[in-house]
């Protein structure tokens, strides 16, 4: 902006991709399997938190200090499996996605994008952007049935694109 500040969705890389239903297919495998990790894991860590308790007599300060490190120890553990999770199916999203990129184009001062000479049919617009603990992530299904066509990137239609389950878990 001419204040020298920057807007939010300034010089953010935004990617189109032909073939949306390989993408989505391809998409939706790899989300399923990074579930059937994930939720298990979980499960585990809750068992192993709920089994800790149930070793605690009420009034006995040793054993409840005792279970505040046992359930320390099992959070860490969680939260390092979880990010290697994240991590190792976020790269096989990233690989998808770069493997399968029409075109991109880099949003300007004002977060305003334009892809020049798209052929009409169906695609999917990536786009992403972090800024401290800021995140915004789109995956749209866009069609071009005309010349111009519009896809706005709002908080609105944001998602959740790569997997981020361990930022989550730490938050709490």
């Amino acid at each position: 902006m001419k204040s020298g500040d920057t807007k939010k969705a300034a010089g953010i890389n935004i990617s189109l991709f032909r073939n949306p239903d390989l993408i989505f297919t391809e998409y939706s495998r790899i989300i399923s399997e990074y579930k059937q990790q994930t939720i298990p894991a979980l499960n585990e860590a809750k068992i192993k938190f709920i089994e800790s308790k149930n070793n605690v007599r009420a009034g006995d300060e040793i054993a409840l200090n005792e279970l505040t490190a046992v359930n320390a120890g099992i959070k860490l553990e969680l939260s390092l499996k979880l990010i290697q999770l994240d991590y190792f199916y976020n790269e096989k999203l990233a690989n998808l996605f770069s493997a399968n990129v029409y075109k991109s184009v880099q949003s300007d001062v004002n977060g305003y994008y334009e892809f020049d000479d798209i052929p009409y049919g169906k695609y999917y617009l990536l786009a992403e952007f972090k800024v401290f603990d800021s995140r915004a992530e789109w995956l749209e299904l866009v069609e071009v049935q005309q010349k111009e066509t519009k896809c706005d990137l709002t908080n609105n239609n944001a998602k959740d694109v790569y997997m981020h389950l361990s930022e989550e878990y730490r938050k709490k």
